[in-house]
């Protein structure tokens, strides 16, 4: 690795600029008369030097973020022209973090303490976590800042404590001394070290209260073979790269560096950063988890850790392991709650006599757990976890009698107490008729994104495959055509794996698997024999559908900055087009080629921030949303002549898909404003906010509505599941939820929400719930009909296809669920057995309970994620 000291070069996009010089400064030899100081070795940690506490020798000693010293033989240096605070790199071996002093007039006892750690804190691996945005407040209102000790917790909690946490800026909401108070109270007594990285919010007073209490805004420290830098993105842009310039011109080449700021850098600061050998960057600021390539470095932005987010991924965090020089990235879920269940066999339902797949779903910590099973009182099996990302857990069954049978599980990690679970189930054959097929092929099932289906699906139903695709499974809806099911699998951590896995609809038997190198945030869509797909960094491919095999590629971020370039949204199909809308520009591409028929860049105004809505399409009109405040805009879907657009703030920040019957479009803000237009000329018809108290900060509705019969249902985030009548918006009903294991409501800790769309089949309403139930209601008046358990929370909108109805749960458990001649009772256990261990377990085993969460009262609350290998290239961008 280079590492280039002297000259930082300004590349734009469009090629190199002007090298601009940055001279670092020098190391100069003490001189007698300057202040002088000292850094010891804090052996006991109470930063107060004894008789026999070292000095540390050769530390770099930094005034503010531009004069250097290194400490002498005896760990004392002399420094002119002193600034309020004096911090110190931490070598390797020492506590990471801030290492900082105040001084004072004189210069007088400026010591600086660096703690040593022990040979435990000191084993391998070398891993870390990255959270973002915790907002913690004292300040009345609906954000109570959550809590965010229990979230820390649940971070740390490794089977190897990790060499350090950080939260990369906006720790507290408004910078007020109660807010920071807030926080040092929440992580007293934290057991790993603790990085600070300043944010906006942090510093509404100028660095006032952050100074005060954590030291300097920007500083670095050694870990193993990595050099951390934090730095504080509100400094201007030559500030930054001044500031990086100083800080690697004393770093060993061979290191690697990481740098830990809040917002995402300017393309030009990106750029600056790879020329002096910045490796990898995580960020936060955005409410959103992504990962972007910037100039041959990758940058991570990493979600909010105790609200929900803006692009629907759960609060949660990240898990970085270093395997020599490959980071390793992992996602983590914040839980609300420890989730243990049995996804399949599914109680109440026939369990084919054949073999079969047992899948538990589990998390409840940042270790993995260890799952096992004991059916009918037998050997005790090890289940293995499956994929990535997900929680899911399979064992082989071998094919069992016919009548009931028990399945007792175990779930261990090295921390807390065994949790346990046991269910009954059936083994018979399923009695009906031979189910038909059907198709459901893109976001809402065709381009106006109604959701509805005239084809009747009546309840009971049973759960006829389960399927574990090995990922995590979020928005959008699974796809269903020519006999195959097709799901996206969402990568929240390193982000370059997921991609589609194609399924056989009426087994569940994988056919085919594609893996992407960028997230696949949404659904696919089909139209014929092909299958498209949007990658989160703009590419938009063209499948087979028998094979999964490529057929076209196309680039619809072309030479746009990668920050105005996000992709969240589910391509539509209509009429032989394809349209996309990527943050910064709409896109009509042939279906047969991908070349673009017609396309229109916009202004970006909030780079990072896309829109999950996807384009939708009625009348030979096409409307597209772009980001946060680029407003709708209505094209002719064939020419791409733009007929009106709406730039007020009933567009502001959509993310729901719009929907459209009639001639007349709903559209729903991120404030929970509903606004139906005339689609031929954008009037507005009516308006109606189903969120009172939101704003347009709170993304009180991301998921979309369902049309049918004269009537508008909208799931929000806010608890509520609304029904309005589409031709006045007034009221007809409401429905609360209850909350799951997952938090995706923005601005809140533990709002109940809705956060998939639901579908509607015939006269019957399927709503899928965070709790990992679904419901089918009434659409006349909202009441329940019929509901069953699915073990894991329920995220993206249900499938409907025929008889069959495809739900995909987060863990990333596929199944299809058909209906039944009557309604089957969860089988009992065949009997009593001896307990999986022989001592108490918490909570005590139930005789027959029912399939769900485990509740335990513990706070250990993680997402129990599996490994992501985030082999990321290490490239060095080039000027001729």
């Amino acid at each position: 690795m280079s590492r280039v000291v002297l000259v930082v070069v300004l590349a734009l996009s469009a090629g190199c600029t002007t090298p601009m010089t940055m001279t670092p400064p020098p190391l100069r030899p003490p001189e007698s008369s300057e202040p002088r100081g000292h850094v010891y070795a804090d052996l006991n940690g109470d930063r107060i030097r004894q008789a026999d506490e070292p000095g540390v020798p050769g530390v770099l000693v930094a005034v503010s973020r531009d004069r250097y010293v290194r400490t002498d033989v005896d760990g004392t240096f002399a420094i002119a022209n002193l600034a309020p605070i004096v911090w110190a790199r931490v070598p390797d071996g020492f506590r990471p973090g801030p290492a900082w002093t105040t001084t004072t007039a004189s210069g007088t006892d400026i010591a600086i303490p660096l703690v040593t750690l022990t040979d435990e804190e000191l084993v391998a691996p070398l891993a870390f976590v990255v959270a973002a945005d915790s907002h913690t407040t004292t300040a009345s209102g609906p954000w109570d800042g959550g809590d965010l000790r229990a979230a820390v917790d649940q971070a740390i909690d490794l089977p190897t404590r990790p060499r350090f946490f950080t939260i990369v800026g906006d720790i507290t909401q408004g910078a007020t001394a109660s807010d920071f108070a807030r926080v040092d109270s929440a992580l007293q007594g934290l057991p790993v070290p603790w990085i600070p990285v300043p944010g906006g919010h942090d510093w509404y007073d100028g660095g006032v209260e952050w100074r005060a209490r954590w030291g300097p805004d920007s500083y670095s420290f050694d870990v193993g073979n990595l050099h951390v830098v934090v730095w504080n993105t509100a400094m201007s842009k030559t500030d930054q790269l001044q500031f990086f310039a100083n800080e690697l011109a004393h770093v060993d080449p061979q290191m690697i560096v990481i740098a830990l700021g809040h917002n995402s850098p300017s393309t030009e600061v990106a750029n600056g950063l790879t020329a002096l050998g910045v490796d990898y960057l995580f960020t936060g600021h955005w409410h959103a988890n992504r990962r972007v390539e910037r100039s041959g470095l990758v940058e991570w932005g990493t979600q909010n850790l105790v609200m929900g987010t803006i692009d629907q991924s759960p609060s949660g965090y990240r898990v970085i392991t270093f395997a020599g020089d490959v980071p390793i990235v992992e996602h983590r879920a914040r839980l609300v709650s420890p989730h243990l269940a049995i996804t399949s066999p599914h109680a109440g339902s026939c369990t084919a006599p054949n073999d079969f797949d047992l899948l538990v779903s589990a998390a409840f910590s940042a270790t993995r757990p260890e799952v096992t099973a004991r059916i009918d009182c037998g050997q005790e099996l090890q289940l293995t976890a499956r994929g990535f990302g997900g929680w899911s857990f399979v064992a082989r069954i071998a094919a069992l009698t016919a009548g009931p049978h028990r399945v007792d599980i175990r779930a261990t990690t090295p921390r807390g107490p065994p949790r346990q679970l046991r269910t009954g189930f059936d083994v018979c054959t399923r009695e009906g008729a031979v189910p038909s097929s059907g198709e459901w092929l893109q976001t809402g099932g065709g381009p106006e994104h109604t959701g509805i289906t005239t084809v009747q699906i009546v309840p009971p139903l049973q759960q006829v495959w389960a399927t574990s695709v090995g990922g995590n499974v979020l928005l959008g809806t699974p796809i269903v055509a020519g006999g195959i099911v097709i799901v996206s699998l969402w990568d929240l951590g390193a982000g370059n794996r997921g991609g589609l896995v194609g399924l056989e609809l009426a087994t569940g038997r994988e056919l085919w698997r594609y893996g992407t190198e960028y997230q696949v945030r949404s659904a696919p869509s089909v139209d014929g024999e092909t299958v498209v797909v949007a990658l989160a960094n703009g590419d938009v491919r063209a499948l087979r559908l028998a094979t999964g095999s490529r057929i076209w590629s196309h680039d619809a971020a072309a030479g746009l900055d990668s920050l105005a370039s996000s992709l969240w949204n589910a391509p539509a199909i209509a009429n032989g087009f394809v349209y996309v809308s990527v943050q910064g520009r709409i896109s009509a591409l042939d279906l047969g080629t991908g070349q673009p028929r017609w396309s229109h860049d916009t202004a970006s105004a909030e780079p990072w921030l896309g829109t999950l809505a996807s384009v939708t399409i009625s009348d030979g009109i096409a409307i597209a949303t772009y980001g946060r405040d680029d407003g709708m805009t209505a094209w002719n879907a064939v020419t791409g002549t733009k007929l009106w657009e709406d730039r007020t703030s009933a567009a502001t920040a959509i993310n729901a898909t719009p929907v459209v019957n009639d001639g007349v479009l709903y559209s729903i803000n991120s404030s929970g404003r509903v606004t139906a237009y005339d689609l031929a000329t954008g009037i507005v018809r009516w308006t109606r906010i189903v969120t009172p108290g939101s704003s347009e900060w709170m993304y009180s509705v991301t998921a979309a509505p369902v049309l049918a019969n004269g009537r508008l249902f909208v799931p929000t985030q806010w608890r509520d599941l609304v029904a309005l009548d589409a031709a006045t918006g007034n009221e007809i009903w409401r429905r609360p939820t209850s909350g799951g294991p997952l938090n995706f409501t923005h601005y809140r800790a533990a709002e109940p929400g809705y956060a998939a769309s639901p579908v509607m089949t015939g006269e019957i309403l399927w709503v899928p719930r965070p709790d990992g139930t679904l419901v089918a209601l009434s659409p006349e008046d909202g009441r329940e009909l019929w509901s069953t358990r699915l073990g894991a929370p329920v995220v993206s909108a249900p499938a409907p296809a025929g008889d069959y109805l495809i739900v995909a749960t987060y863990d990333g458990t596929v199944r299809a669920l058909l209906p039944s001649a009557s309604e089957r009772r969860p089988a009992e256990p065949i009997e009593e057995c001896p307990p999986i261990i022989e001592h108490d377990v918490d909570p005590p085993t139930p005789a027959t309970p029912a399939v769900g969460c485990c509740q335990t009262g513990d706070r250990s609350t993680v997402v129990c994620a599996l490994l992501v290998l985030g082999l990321v290239t290490r490239r060095r961008s080039k000027c001729a």
